[in-house]
């Protein structure tokens, strides 16, 4: 939920205009990265607020670095979002969401079986990046092979309702009470309407 919240604030400041200056951008990606790099321990963080605990896991302060991250190079004005790797990425992202769940077990059974151990920083790193690459190519068949297909298919049956619902035919149209429909059959090929 953290990372969904981040995103979504993220994109409302980018749509809203809002871009930082290069030094300011420079600063937040340093702090970002520096609090990422910081989070060593696997209990979290708890904080009394108003007589209540509150924990923080690592995976939230991890969120709160990433959109820190991702606002230094998102709104900066030197760095342009709209490139073929950014709608790529967009256009498979649906489909990476839904498999990543299944997809994360999976590389983690490969890795056992190779013999593979991801320990320590570097295979913490090493095991993202892995996951992040494979999960993209299966994301990329998901979405060729299911998710584009649905959508033209969805496309299809929205197109025919549309065409029930409003005939080109000018001779079917609603032309209130009283109407006599045998006007029309003596006037078809007159260019007058009934």
């Amino acid at each position: 939920m953290p990372a969904f919240a981040c995103g979504i604030v993220l994109y409302y400041l980018y749509r809203k205009g809002l871009r930082l200056h290069w030094v300011g951008a420079i600063v937040l990606l340093f702090c970002s990265a520096s609090m990422m790099a910081l989070i060593k321990n696997d209990k979290g963080y708890w904080f009394a607020v108003c007589g209540k605990t509150v924990l923080f896991t690592n995976l939230t302060l991890f969120c709160f670095a990433l959109l820190g991250f991702a606002a230094a190079i998102v709104l900066s004005p030197n760095i342009p979002i709209n490139n073929r790797v950014a709608r790529y990425v967009g256009e498979v992202s649906y489909s990476l969401y839904l498999i990543h769940f299944l997809w994360i077990p999976c590389v983690v059974l490969a890795l056992r079986v190779v013999g593979l151990k991801a320990t320590g920083d570097a295979g913490f790193i090493g095991f993202t990046i892995l996951t992040i690459v494979t999960g993209t190519a299966a994301a990329t068949v998901t979405y060729r092979l299911v998710e584009k297909p649905a959508i033209a298919w969805a496309k299809q049956i929205s197109d025919r309702k549309k065409q029930v619902s409003n005939p080109s035919d000018d001779r079917f149209r609603d032309v209130g009470p009283g109407f006599d429909s045998s006007q029309c059959d003596e006037r078809e090929n007159d260019s007058r309407p009934c």
